[in-house]
């Protein structure tokens, strides 16, 4: 969970996903700080609710164009950068 320094729930300027869990996590924490429950969330973004839960759970290969819907939805903006700028090392999505 992420907390700022007064113990209140913030979500990071940005955020470098490391890994479908890590992707997972974030969705999670996001829709739970602006108060939406799983099912009211993939309503909005018109998805199954099952589809939400596997992508919180951090299940590899979910579509891509939901995906983009859920994350403007929690007002989530996805940043590409050229593998050039990630460190050795570092994991990937795949």
């Amino acid at each position: 969970m992420f907390s700022n320094e007064d113990g209140e729930h913030a979500m990071p300027e940005e955020f470098a996903l490391t890994g479908w869990s890590k992707l997972g996590a974030l969705v999670r924490e996001t829709r739970l700080s602006q108060g939406f429950s799983q099912a009211a969330l993939a309503d909005r973004v018109g998805v199954a609710r099952s589809w939400l839960a596997r992508v919180e759970a951090g299940h590899r290969g979910v579509e891509l164009e939901p995906l983009l819907r859920l994350l403007a939805a929690l007002d989530l903006t996805p940043t590409l950068r050229s593998n050039r700028d990630v460190a050795p090392g570092q994991p990937s999505l795949d």
